[in-house]
């Protein structure tokens, strides 16, 4: 096998073989797991991923590998400020400037209210890997919730811890290169549990302006707005509240350099929002023994 691996999905076997053209070995999986023969990958898709191993690389390979990208935050912050100020002065208007200039996107509307929306239309096999996931999901957080037990501590006294939802939350959903239905499944379906009333979803919209797979997603977890724009313009919108876009108390979801640092000046900010945290770069370990799949674990890397 080369260093170089190519991942061939279909709808009975994955294939993992080199990219070069030439004689080589292959495994055949057989796919047992629900949520791979519920169709999410129900077309022939191609993925590289680059190998190490880590007998074969010198020291200073493995540092190099290691080391985390440095960004400076400064320069990011001086051209963030304005936008966050612009959107805070001229609302919707802003943003659809900016949806325009960097998206390429001249929207109609900003912000759209989901159960006023039609359903969107995909493939069967897409909607079942959702739902599947959309379940998943949701069974896991559902066990999250705390039981609010009282104890008497002493007598005539008694305590207890309460967890109240939210009342209105921003989820911030990246775009760009990639669609990604699965962080709006992750962000919502814990809103929707908690019994969050007001849940705003940003992503930046498709060329057409359509969010298709981003918006079946929203609609089954309770979102009840779509703001059709990203960057520092989607998060300062959330914030700031627009004409169309309710403002929210608290923003959660990862973004690039530029939506970090407008989650981190408006927390500070007259807005008085809070936010989840300020998102890095995604590192992920997989620990395997011989029983586990190789698809999953492949799959598992290569969605990073």
């Amino acid at each position: 096998m080369t260093d170089t691996q190519l991942l061939f999905f279909n709808r009975s076997h994955i294939f993992i073989k080199p990219l070069q053209n030439r004689r080589f070995g292959f495994t055949r999986v057989q796919k047992y797991n629900q949520f791979f023969s519920s169709g999410l990958i129900h077309k022939r898709i191609q993925c590289s991923m680059k190998s190490y191993r880590l007998s074969e690389l010198t020291h200073a390979e493995v540092q190099s590998l290691k080391a985390r990208p440095r960004i400076d935050f400064s320069s990011i912050f001086s051209m963030v400020h304005p936008i966050v100020d612009d959107v805070r002065n001229r609302g919707d208007a802003s943003v659809k400037d900016y949806t325009e200039r960097f998206d390429k996107v001249k929207l109609e509307k900003v912000v759209e209210n989901v159960s006023e929306l039609p359903d969107p239309e995909l493939d069967a096999a897409v909607k079942e890997a959702f739902d599947v996931a959309y379940n998943n999901i949701y069974a896991f957080h559902l066990a999250q919730k705390s039981a609010e037990t009282s104890v008497e501590n002493m007598k005539g006294v008694r305590c207890k811890r309460v967890a109240r939802s939210i009342g209105s939350v921003g989820l911030y959903v990246p775009g760009g290169t990639a669609v990604l239905p699965s962080t709006a499944l992750m962000l919502s379906v814990p809103a929707q549990i908690a019994g969050c009333k007001t849940v705003v979803l940003a992503t930046p919209p498709s060329q057409d302006g359509s969010i298709c797979k981003v918006l079946y997603c929203a609609k089954k977890a309770g979102v009840t707005h779509i703001l059709k724009a990203g960057g520092a313009q989607a998060i300062s919108a959330m914030a700031w509240g627009t004409e169309s876009c309710p403002k929210v108390e608290k923003i959660f979801g990862p973004g690039n350099q530029y939506v970090t640092a407008a989650k981190m000046i408006l927390q500070n900010s007259e807005a008085m929002i809070s936010i989840d945290m300020p998102a890095g770069p995604s590192e992920v370990l997989v620990i395997a023994d011989i029983y586990a799949s190789p698809v999953h674990i492949a799959a598992d890397l290569l969605s990073q």
